[in-house]
Protein backbone atom coordinates (compact mmCIF):
# COMPACT_ATOMS: atom_id res chain seq x y z
CA UNK A 1 0.00 0.00 0.00
CA UNK A 2 1.42 3.18 -1.32
CA UNK A 3 0.63 6.78 0.96
CA UNK A 4 1.05 10.14 -0.94
CA UNK A 5 0.31 13.57 0.40
CA UNK A 6 0.33 16.16 -1.34
CA UNK A 7 0.06 19.68 0.16
CA UNK A 8 -1.22 22.63 -2.00
CA UNK A 9 -1.57 26.65 -1.14
CA UNK A 10 -5.27 25.60 0.31
CA UNK A 11 -6.57 23.30 2.08
CA UNK A 12 -9.07 22.53 -0.82
CA UNK A 13 -5.60 21.23 -2.54
CA UNK A 14 -4.57 18.88 0.04
CA UNK A 15 -5.53 15.50 -0.26
CA UNK A 16 -4.25 11.85 0.71
CA UNK A 17 -3.61 8.75 -2.02
CA UNK A 18 -3.22 5.37 -1.25
CA UNK A 19 -2.52 2.61 -4.02
CA UNK A 20 -4.91 -0.30 -3.46
CA UNK A 21 -5.36 -3.80 -5.42
CA UNK A 22 -7.87 -2.44 -8.03
CA UNK A 23 -6.67 1.10 -8.16
CA UNK A 24 -6.51 4.41 -6.18
CA UNK A 25 -8.12 6.03 -3.49
CA UNK A 26 -7.80 9.43 -3.25
CA UNK A 27 -9.61 11.84 -0.01
CA UNK A 28 -9.54 15.75 0.41
CA UNK A 29 -10.51 17.18 3.57
CA UNK A 30 -13.79 19.16 3.69
CA UNK A 31 -15.67 21.62 5.88
CA UNK A 32 -18.40 19.48 7.01
CA UNK A 33 -17.44 15.79 5.49
CA UNK A 34 -14.34 14.78 4.13
CA UNK A 35 -14.87 13.38 -0.19
CA UNK A 36 -12.61 11.74 -2.70
CA UNK A 37 -12.84 9.64 -5.66
CA UNK A 38 -11.67 5.62 -6.24
CA UNK A 39 -10.27 5.55 -9.19
CA UNK A 40 -10.17 2.04 -10.71
CA UNK A 41 -7.22 1.17 -12.99
CA UNK A 42 -9.93 -0.39 -16.09
CA UNK A 43 -9.94 3.33 -16.44
CA UNK A 44 -13.90 4.28 -14.08
CA UNK A 45 -13.56 6.67 -11.63
CA UNK A 46 -16.42 7.27 -8.22
CA UNK A 47 -17.18 10.15 -6.39
CA UNK A 48 -17.26 9.41 -2.37
CA UNK A 49 -17.78 10.81 0.53
CA UNK A 50 -16.19 9.56 4.24
CA UNK A 51 -18.70 9.79 6.86
CA UNK A 52 -18.13 8.92 10.15
CA UNK A 53 -20.64 7.42 12.69
CA UNK A 54 -20.42 5.97 16.28
CA UNK A 55 -19.32 2.88 14.87
CA UNK A 56 -16.59 4.48 13.08
CA UNK A 57 -16.03 5.85 8.95
CA UNK A 58 -17.39 4.78 6.36
CA UNK A 59 -17.15 5.57 2.45
CA UNK A 60 -20.57 6.69 0.92
CA UNK A 61 -20.71 6.17 -2.46
CA UNK A 62 -23.26 8.23 -4.91
CA UNK A 63 -26.87 7.53 -3.58
CA UNK A 64 -30.67 9.06 -4.16
CA UNK A 65 -33.84 8.38 -1.76
CA UNK A 66 -36.63 5.94 -3.01
CA UNK A 67 -39.84 6.43 -2.47
CA UNK A 68 -39.82 4.46 0.76
CA UNK A 69 -37.54 7.38 2.32
CA UNK A 70 -34.07 4.91 1.95
CA UNK A 71 -30.75 5.61 0.72
CA UNK A 72 -29.85 3.23 -2.52
CA UNK A 73 -26.42 3.42 -3.48
CA UNK A 74 -26.05 4.51 -7.47
CA UNK A 75 -22.36 2.78 -7.21
CA UNK A 76 -21.04 -0.43 -5.14
CA UNK A 77 -17.98 -2.57 -4.63
CA UNK A 78 -19.43 -6.04 -5.58
CA UNK A 79 -15.98 -7.46 -4.31
CA UNK A 80 -16.09 -8.71 -1.17
CA UNK A 81 -12.40 -8.45 -0.71
CA UNK A 82 -11.47 -5.23 -1.98
CA UNK A 83 -14.50 -3.71 -0.18
CA UNK A 84 -12.05 -4.89 2.73
CA UNK A 85 -9.41 -3.57 1.70
CA UNK A 86 -11.02 -0.35 1.11
CA UNK A 87 -12.71 0.17 4.12
CA UNK A 88 -9.56 -1.29 6.01
CA UNK A 89 -7.81 1.91 4.51
CA UNK A 90 -10.46 4.27 6.08
CA UNK A 91 -10.20 2.66 9.49
CA UNK A 92 -6.20 3.39 9.51
CA UNK A 93 -6.49 6.75 7.79
CA UNK A 94 -9.17 7.61 10.18
CA UNK A 95 -8.08 5.80 13.53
Amino acid sequence: MTRQTKKGNNKSDSFKEIKFSAGTIRIYEGKKTDYGTISLDCGFAIRIQIVGTDKGCFISYPSYRDKNNNYINQAFCFDKEVNAELQKIIDELYD
